[in-house]
């Protein structure tokens, strides 16, 4: 059996085992469906605006999509879009707190809609974001100074610019313009990154990893079990890498530098400054 035959096989049979993993988990936590045409709701249920700058702001979400906007002025403002009668938004004790559900659904299920969070926040705000959503998308706008704290079920998150994230996401992707920290672990899903500073640790278990500018100020990681990391371009680092079965190419390694990146990956490849 060739080389490029066994890669196939196993591809194959992961894609397989990921699939059936994906419908027992769901039907397991009683949300299994098979969904056509659902969309976001444009009902909307709430809208507050506060002037108080919260050092904790929380999001909790079964099914929805979530967008973190800047807004217009220093204030802070949360709208829920929703079909449903129970989201509410809670401020108390510096903290506010969004919680959005779905009611579940067995079956075959049409034109379900779900939910929608759109937070707005002054420019520079820099505390903590924390998202917990089951299932739906959650989209980041330009922030220099924000810090995500997010936990993902099934759903991609995409952004322009953050301070730091940290994710935990079971099925989805992961796509950031500009970020200066990540830590993230993914079970199936890829990582996009633009330009990252910093620092980076990364652990997936089916995935690529791409980064196309990596500036390190202290040691980092990038892991992925069955899936290529590729970084177009990496300056001032030493690359220790490794793969299983594959291919590794770095150029312009710099192995007097005192900052080192772990690439590692069981089945792909690994190509660093290329």
């Amino acid at each position: 059996m060739t080389k490029v035959l066994k890669i196939f096989l196993i591809v194959l049979l992961s894609l397989i085992f990921i699939g059936l993993g994906v419908a027992l988990y769901f039907f397991i936590k009683g949300d299994f469906s098979f969904s056509f045409n659902h969309n976001v709701s444009t009902t909307k249920f709430i809208e507050e605006e506060y002037t108080e700058n919260f050092e904790e702001i929380k999001i909790e979400s079964t099914a929805g999509d979530i967008e973190i906007k800047k807004s217009d002025s220093d204030k802070i403002k949360v709208i829920v879009y929703s079909e449903e009668k129970d989201p509410t938004v809670n401020a108390s004790d510096g903290k506010l707190k969004v919680t959005t559900s779905k009611k579940k659904c067995r079956g075959f299920c049409f034109n379900r809609k779900i939910d929608k969070v759109e937070l707005y926040l002054p420019s520079e705000y820099e505390n903590k974001i924390i998202i917990d959503n089951k299932y739906g998308d959650v989209e980041l706008g330009s922030f220099n100074n924000l810090n995500i704290e997010a936990e993902m079920d099934a759903g991609d998150i995409k952004g322009e610019s953050v301070n730091n994230i940290d994710v935990n996401m079971k099925y989805g992707d992961l796509k950031i313009k500009k970020v200066n920290t990540l830590k993230a672990k993914l079970d199936c899903g890829d990582i996009k990154i633009e330009k990252l500073n910093n620092y980076i640790d990364a652990d997936l278990s089916k995935g690529d990893i791409k980064i196309e500018n990596l500036s390190l100020d202290k040691n980092s990681s990038v892991k992925t079990d069955m899936g290529d990391i590729k970084i177009e371009h990496a300056e001032g680092i030493y690359v220790d890498a490794h793969t299983d079965m594959g291919d590794v190419k770095v150029n312009n390694n710099d192995r007097q530098s005192e900052i080192e990146l772990k690439a590692e990956t069981n089945l792909g490849d690994i190509k660093v400054n290329y």
